[in-house]
Formats: structure tokens, sequence, C-alpha cells
């Protein structure tokens, strides 16, 4: 029974791994129509500075949190790839569920902050040209493993809809020009601090954009600060997520130094089994315009590109 168990498991997984090879083609929008009975469904539009901070991890710790169906991007080392994503939001943070109340037109919930916790997969080779980006990086994707946010609106919507949303006490960042650090508080008063130094910068910010693909398989344990592993997957519990975003770039692509320390008992610890690390490849944003939509099902926009993001450093629409 248990076997069989696990082989339905791995197949239910295995079918949204067939839908995200087939979601890199450009397709016709979804409609109001088509998401009307998804209540899981919401997007995000923000605009933050933000810290983008690759690394190495064990290969064992990272399959322990990713269910086996994803497929860990892995380097020439034989390591799995983490990422720290801290964006900082002071005063654009949009957060719309058309298809349940109160948040259906949208609330901006900004000052706020968002911190996403990643192990990079293996996906499609592809760019897919951002409109207003002198460079588009290729696309990227990822098993989200939790998103720390300081919103209790955002942090609902974002549980609703099958992540690991953590509601934290708070995240700042200061910026110094070349340097920026930044604190992630937790509830139990335990901190993740970064630290980001770009030696060279541009003359003239990069207007660089991207997109992003991000997956995450509900279980019980994220609506609470419980870590536990992965549940089976079922049609109802993965979260699809996917981001498109243009930001200016200070330095080149990857070329900011960043450092990080996570202090006993938190997550990043827990995840990636270090307290201090120095990231492999970093690029600081200041800022980055971004949408993403995310859903248990249907997304909200699935043709590309979406409705376009404002060039910063205006406002998405």
């Amino acid at each position: 029974m248990r076997a069989r168990s696990h082989t339905i498991t791995l197949l239910l997984v295995a079918c949204v791994l067939v839908r995200w090879g087939s979601a890199q083609q450009p397709i016709e929008g979804t409609t109001k129509n088509d998401t009307r009975g998804d209540p899981t469904l919401f997007e995000v539009r923000q605009q933050c500075n933000e810290i983008a901070a690759f690394f190495p991890v064990d290969l064992a710790l990272a399959r322990r949190w990713v269910p086996p169906a994803f497929n860990l991007a892995i380097d020439a080392q034989g390591k799995a790839g983490g990422a720290l994503i801290l964006m900082n939001c002071p005063t654009y943070f949009s957060v719309v569920t058309p298809n349940a109340p109160s948040l259906e037109k949208g609330e901006n919930t900004a000052p706020g902050a968002v911190v996403h916790l990643w192990f990079m997969l293996q996906g499609p080779a592809q760019i897919l040209p951002v409109p207003g980006a002198e460079v588009t990086a290729p696309t990227q994707y990822a098993y989200a493993v939790a998103d720390l946010l300081t919103s209790p609106v955002a942090t609902r919507a974002y549980q609703r809809a099958g992540k690991n949303a953590i509601l934290i006490r708070g995240s700042t960042l200061t910026d110094d020009g070349k340097r920026q650090t930044a604190r992630i508080t937790f509830s139990n008063g335990r901190n993740i601090t970064v630290e980001a130094y770009t030696r060279t910068q541009l003359p003239t910010p990069l207007r660089l954009g991207g997109n992003i693909w991000n997956w995450h398989v509900a279980d019980a344990a994220d609506a609470d600060d419980d870590l536990r592993l992965p549940a089976a997957a079922s049609p109802t519990n993965i979260n699809t997520t996917r981001v498109m975003f243009l930001g200016l770039a200070l330095g080149a692509p990857n070329s900011t130094e960043v450092t990080v320390h996570a202090e006993n008992g938190t997550p990043f610890e827990a995840y990636y089994g270090v307290s201090d690390l120095v990231a492999s490849r970093a690029t600081l944003f200041r800022p980055n315009n971004i949408v993403n939509n995310s859903s248990r099902g249907e997304l909200a926009w699935r043709a590309y590109p979406p409705s376009p993001l404002k060039c910063p450093p205006l406002l998405p629409e």
C-alpha cells in the first residue's frame, strides 16, 4: 500500500513538471472566467530595493527539502544551488486576489519586505525578452522552500495559495551607496544579517529584465513556523508562481559581493545547513519592478509578456 501511495505521489508531481515544460511557450492568456472558481489565485506588483544572492548547498541536504520529482540544478562540484532574494519595498507592494473578498481590487501593503528562500532547479534554456530591458537574463527555475514576509495581508494570500509563507517581525535594508546592510528578524527574536558590496558600479544603471518560475508543495506545516519534510503532492497543494522583473542593476549582474550570517534556529540554517556563507554570485537592484502571479490552480496570465512593467524608477502599473 505504501509503495502504491509513493507511486501516485511521483505521478502527481510529474504532472506539474510536464506543465512546467509546456508553460514556457507563448499561449493565449486566461480570462477572469478561467480562474473564477480558484480562490487561491493572487497577483503581486511591487517595487523593491533588492539583493539577490546565490550560493552552493550540500546536495543531500537540498534533496531533503525538495520533492524528488523536481530536478535540482547541480554545479560542477556536485553542489545544489540555494538563493536568498531579499526585497525591501518602502512604497509599493500591491496584493490582489481577484476571486476572494476584501482584496479583489487590491491593497498596497507597503511599507513591507519579502525574503525568498529557494533551491534552484533545472529548466529549459530560454530567454524571453522583457519589454523595456536593455538585457534580459535567462529564465530561472526554483523550488520556493519558504517566503518570509512582514505583511499579515500578504502572508495570508501566500499561504492560501499553497506557499510556505512565514510572517516575520521585520526586515530592514540600509543603503550606503556601494554597501548595503540588511537584517531579517523573526518572531522569536532571532536574526539573519546580510551585507552586500558592489565594488564597481556602472556610470548608468543597467535595465536588467528576467523571468522566473517557482513551485512549492504545500503541507500542514506551511501555516506555522515548524519545519517539516514536504508532503505528498496532489493537484490541490502544488503552488505555481510566475514572475517577470525589470530592475536597475547598479553593477554588472552577479558582481555584488554578499555575506550572510544566520543565527542558530533560523529557517536559513535549517534549510541550507550553514550559519555563515559568502555568495558565489549576487546582484543589487535599486529598485526592481516586479509582477508575479501565483496559485494552486490556473494562473492569472499565461501569455508572454503579461501586462508590462513601467521602467524603473517609475512605479509599476
